[in-house]
């Protein structure tokens, strides 16, 4: 989970930081009957429709010059190597949420 969070975290940095603009970045955690969830929500830009499209695919969302798109897809396999799944709440120009949600149950 360090590198899931790092990942995320650094995309939103990396998005707060091109905004030239100042930022926060909130983590937090809660639980629903089925799963232990964790939030990772900035005020970045939000992320344009070209990364959206491709989020979770290796080399194609960098939405960062210089970026490979690597961070999200490799935050998503390990969510689901913990059974889980990692998803975008929402995002725009107000910044982006991203959901990560782990099983309570083992398969």
């Amino acid at each position: 989970m360090f590198r899931v969070l790092s990942n995320l975290i650094r995309n939103a940095r990396q998005a707060i930081v091109s905004n030239g603009q100042s930022g926060v970045i909130t983590v937090s955690g809660h639980e629903n009957p089925q799963a232990w969830c964790i939030e990772v929500l900035d005020t970045g830009p939000g992320l344009p429709q070209f990364a959206q499209d491709h989020l979770f695919q290796p080399f194609q969302a960098s939405a960062t010059k210089g970026g490979v798109g690597l961070g999200t897809a490799i935050a998503s396999e390990l969510v689901k190597g913990h059974g889980g799944t990692l998803t975008v709440q929402w995002t725009g120009v107000a910044g982006t949420c991203f959901l990560i949600e782990l099983p309570k149950t083992a398969y």
